[in-house]
């Protein structure tokens, strides 16, 4: 059995949900995988004239002799689409003869984690045993005018084609079911085997309200300022690389640091009072189920989140304790402070979140069940 995987994110990034799900696969299937990178779905700017000229490797350095990494090179030029093809032919044909090759004479599924035009022509031009596409995003929502209008056109002619449709949000479950398709909820989870244990419960004096994760343009900076303003005894700890910078200076109760690698990031949340989720609430965070709140919750930490996406399923939540007014920070810091996870509580809740139980629990989507007809 094999596996031919187009992921939203490059192999060697933080391990999410496309790692998580191949190796899963592998390990369930004895399969082999052939990972493609993605690559800019986007018209061109500055920075991708030198990321053009690194080299690109077939098999990129990796402990798996299941797994090849492939990094696709093209122009970006994806919302103009006879050009774009025209462009990135010559580029696009070694990487489909590979994937042909690939799956000749194997039983082969095609799993799509990020719309594309080249994961469409693959789809389009190649018998797969089953087809899926992941919708973990909503992926027009990061993109502006012609970019946004070109990833939902080619969106919709992926859902159109594949036999099986996931989604990773009750949000995204709504808006594909909507367009007439049956989809299957698969929410995210974590690596129950990677989180570390917390042998003391850190004190809340002074409480550390901790975030550790990328800072983007869904980051909500004036909300930490206001909380690190509302309650002056907090520390605040922001870890992360960050490609959205606050537009106010920061409270001298806020401290910024670096990204760490992913085992030293666990570790550092293992040392917060309080996990912290300060998403903006907008069109693209409403489908998000953030990664971050199984980690914090794995953990065994309290969470203070704004109310967006999953999370506002997550009120009544025991530990979770959501701020949907400025004058709730006080109460809520006080009430997480005070909130304790019992042991059962957290290996329970590892149990039941691990991609693991996630994946197997989804299996029926992934081989046995018949191909659906919308």
């Amino acid at each position: 059995m094999r596996l031919v995987y187009f992921s939203p994110l490059k192999w060697n990034s933080f391990t999410q949900r496309p790692h998580e799900f191949v190796r899963w696969f592998h390990s369930t299937h004895c399969a082999d995988v052939l990972w493609i990178d993605p690559y800019p779905t986007r018209l061109p700017n500055i920075k991708d004239f030198g990321r053009f000229r690194k080299p690109k490797n077939f098999n990129k350095e990796n402990n798996f002799d299941w797994l090849k990494v492939f990094c696709p090179r093209s122009v970006p030029l994806e919302p103009l689409s006879y050009v774009n093809r025209l462009t990135n032919y010559l580029y696009w044909r070694k990487i489909e003869r590979i994937v042909q090759e690939f799956a000749e004479n194997q039983t082969c599924y095609l799993y799509i984690g990020k719309p594309s035009t080249l994961a469409f022509e693959i789809l389009k031009r190649n018998k797969f045993y089953r087809t899926f596409y992941d919708a973990m995003d909503d992926f027009p929502a990061f993109y502006k005018g012609i970019s946004s209008r070109s990833i939902q056109n080619c969106e919709k002619k992926i859902i159109e084609c594949v036999n099986h449709i996931l989604v990773s949000s009750t949000h995204l479950a709504k808006r594909i079911k909507a367009m007439g398709y049956h989809v299957d909820l698969v929410r995210n989870g974590c690596a129950s085997s990677k989180l570390p244990t917390r042998e003391t419960v850190f004190s809340c004096n002074p409480p550390i309200l901790g975030y550790v994760g990328t800072i983007g343009a869904w980051f909500d900076w004036d909300l930490v300022i206001e909380i690190a303003e509302s309650v002056s005894d907090l520390c605040i700890d922001i870890i992360g690389p960050i490609f959205q910078r606050p537009k106010k200076p920061l409270p001298k109760n806020v401290t910024v640091m670096p990204p760490l690698h992913q085992s030293a990031a666990l570790k550092r949340m293992a040392t917060f009072s309080i996990g912290l989720i300060p998403f903006k609430r907008n069109r693209l965070t409403a489908s998000v189920d953030p990664i971050k709140y199984y980690e914090y919750r794995g953990i065994g930490l309290p969470i203070i989140s704004t109310d967006f996406g999953e999370m506002s399923l997550r009120n009544n939540e025991a530990g979770v304790y959501l701020i949907k007014n400025s004058s709730d920070i006080q109460k809520l810091v006080t009430q997480a402070c005070a909130y304790k996870f019992k042991k059962n509580d957290i290996k329970k809740f590892r149990s039941d979140n691990d991609w693991k139980t996630r994946f197997d629990n989804a299996a029926i989507s992934f081989a046995d069940r018949p191909i659906e007809v919308a």
